[in-house]
Order: structure tokens, then C-alpha cells, then sequence
């Protein structure tokens, strides 16, 4: 499992120091029982928000921390489900295009859950929580060198090409900036049915053609609101793609 000196210059260099945030110490103890990953996400801290869908949400404020607070709160009669019994104590983490991950808090390994109530079973996602920021920062770091909004507006003719050889360049530099760091969640012949059991191979597939999949990302209100508080000029190390108004 990656720990905070594993990931933190990959990170800075995808993200920027400044825009990542830290969990509060007490809020990830009292969360968090796993201590490298207490130690990574106290020290080293969240992206805001990820490249294109992703939107990290383990925070101090979020309403329902928990698989079980959620439900008691919305729907108590599943409060008895495997998905309760089993996985109840399971911190959401994060949003992709619509799909929640969630961090197992004694072992760090994120998890995706399939299924419903007492027919749901876990999917892991990523070995922990290193390992998911390094698929962040892949993402980011290789979406960076080939600019898809560039290609989308040029030649009709050429343009489409270029469009899929720059495509194909991003998911070949993302599994193999991942693969040997994390091969449980990206082993090393995805066409076999290993491959298609985990997490994050079906998601590529899935989404790999979607025009905006690998777009920048921008800021939203909820990460602007954040650098305001805290006194942060979200243009001081490093200019966003998207500049937001903090006035």
C-alpha cells in the first residue's frame, strides 16, 4: 500500500500543493482507524476536485459519513441488509460519474458496492487511497499532454485521428502509471475475466469515449467557497484552467 512519501511529489505535480485538502486530524481519528491512511489524507491531503467527473467528498462536513448514518437517515428499513450489517461502518469518498466509492476505515482499501441490500457485494477499487490519488494524477498528468478540447475543434478531416491516437495515448499512459503500483485493481491482461471484475477497466471502457470524459477540470462553488476561508489565491502558485470570481 502506497503511503504519503510514496505519492506526495505525484501528486503536487498533478494538482498543485495548494489545492489539495487536508481532513481535520480529529474529524479522520475518530473516522479513521487505519493509520497510514489517517496519516495520508491528514498530511497530505484531498483534490478539491479530480479530473472531469471525480468529486472527492471525505470531509468533516459531509451530512452522512457513513453507509449506516446515510440510511437511518433516508431509508431505515435496509438498516438489517448485508449492506448495513456488513458494510455500515464504510466512509463515502468519492463520486465517479455517478458511482460512490467508499473507504473501508480499518484497512484503507477503497471499495465500490454492487448490488442490492443483501445480495450487495463489494468490487475494489483501489488498494488504498495512494494508489487512487496515483490513478488521479495519471489521469490528469497524461490528459495534460494531449489536450483533447484542442483536437475536437480541428481539422474534420485529420481531426478524428488525432482524436483517437491522443485518446489511446491518455489510457495507455494512465493503466501504466497504475498498473505496477495497484495490479489487484489493474492486472496485467484486462481482456481475461480478472480484468473485467474489477473496478476501474469496465469504467475506461465505458467511458473512454465520451467527448468530455478527459477534459480539464474546473473549480465548483463548494472548492472556491474552501480557498476563500482559508485565505488561499487560488492563482498564486498556479493559474486553474477555470478561474472562479472569489469575490
Amino acid at each position: 500500500m502506497l503511503e504519503t512519501e510514496d505519492v506526495r511529489e505525484l501528486v503536487w505535480r498533478a494538482f498543485g500543493e495548494w489545492a489539495l485538502r487536508k481532513v481535520d486530524p480529529e474529524w479522520a481519528a475518530e473516522r479513521i482507524t487505519h493509520e497510514p491512511t489517517r496519516r495520508l489524507v491528514t498530511e497530505l491531503g484531498l483534490p478539491l476536485q479530480g479530473p472531469a467527473y471525480y468529486s472527492l467528498i471525505l470531509h468533516e462536513d459531509q451530512r452522512y459519513p457513513t453507509v449506516r448514518e446515510y440510511f437511518a437517515a433516508n431509508k431505515p428499513e435496509v438498516l438489517e441488509t448485508r449492506t448495513c450489517t456488513e458494510f455500515g461502518h464504510y466512509l463515502f469518498f468519492a463520486d465517479v460519474n455517478g458511482e460512490d466509492i467508499y473507504l473501508a476505515p480499518e484497512s484503507g482499501r477503497l471499495y465500490s458496492l454492487e448490488g442490492l441490500h443483501d445480495s450487495v457485494k463489494p468490487v475494489l477499487v483501489n488498494s488504498g487511497v495512494g494508489e487512487f490519488l496515483t490513478f488521479l494524477a495519471q489521469i490528469e498528468l497524461n490528459r495534460a499532454n494531449a489536450p483533447l478540447e484542442d483536437l475536437r475543434d480541428g481539422d474534420e478531416e485529420t481531426g478524428e485521428a488525432d482524436y483517437d491516437r491522443a485518446l489511446r495515448s491518455i489510457l495507455d499512459g494512465i493503466v501504466a502509471g497504475v498498473r505496477d503500483v495497484d495490479p489487484d485493481a489493474f492486472p496485467s491482461d484486462p481482456d481475461n475475466d480478472e480484468g473485467l471484475e474489477t473496478f476501474w477497466y469496465p469504467w475506461l471502457l465505458k467511458w473512454a469515449d465520451d467527448d468530455f470524459a478527459f477534459d480539464p477540470w474546473s473549480w465548483n462553488r463548494h472548492s472556491a467557497e474552501y480557498f476563500a476561508a482559508h485565505g488561499i489565491d487560488d492563482l498564486a502558485e498556479r493559474e486553474p484552467r477555470h478561474p472562479v470570481d472569489l469575490s
